[in-house]
């Protein structure tokens, strides 16, 4: 009777260890194929926006933060696609160097041409993408600094002519739409004050 309950705890002892290896072996592979999944997943990123402060007063630049970030504990190369999410969106001066932009647009829902500047940039002479490589678990971040608007018109600038007439944001309520160019789009909105 003895050797039958050993033999008993033997073979149910094995179906556990046999179960249990199937149980890890099945939870294992899935996360081994998607890691080691090399196609690009623009899916796979999150896109971040936020204001040094809000309220601002009247003629206080405001600095919007752009963070793009990918989910995915492998690298993710993203193809250069222009699939912008909302007319008008400016991705400062060096254009295809950063997958980053935005657009302002007032109360009355009009885009209004804001000057800027993405800091922390210099152009190279010349460049060639095609693509945009994030580590695993790597962002992009970029600020920009809104110091107003632009309105058609000339200027009078050390001594030559400036297209474009420059305003502080006037008191109200805009809307900042924070994309890249795979079309994900973020949305805040900051209010003016008069100073």
């Amino acid at each position: 009777m003895r050797q039958y309950r050993l033999v008993l705890v033997g073979v149910a002892l094995a179906a556990a260890l046999a179960l249990g290896f199937l149980y890890v072996e099945s939870s294992i592979l899935p996360l081994v194929s998607t890691s080691l999944s090399g196609a690009p997943d623009p899916n796979a990123v999150r896109l971040y926006v936020s204001l040094n402060a809000n309220p601002i007063a009247q003629g206080q630049k405001l600095i919007v933060t752009i963070t793009l970030l990918n989910t995915l504990p492998r690298s993710n190369n993203l193809p250069l696609v222009e699939d912008w999410p909302v007319k008008n969106m400016s991705s400062g001066p060096c254009g295809g160097l950063y997958p980053l932009g935005i657009a302002v647009y007032n109360a009355s829902g009009s885009s209004v041409e804001i000057f800027n500047e993405f800091s922390l940039y210099n152009c190279p002479a010349s460049f060639v993408r095609t693509t945009f490589h994030l580590g695993p678990l790597d962002n992009i971040t970029r600020s920009v600094e809104l110091d107003g608007y632009w309105t058609p018109g000339t200027r009078s600038v050390d001594g030559g002519i400036s297209m474009g007439i420059p305003h502080p944001f006037s008191p109200s309520t805009y809307t900042v739409f924070a994309g890249d160019i795979w079309g994900h789009v973020v949305a805040t909105y900051f209010t003016v004050v008069s100073s």
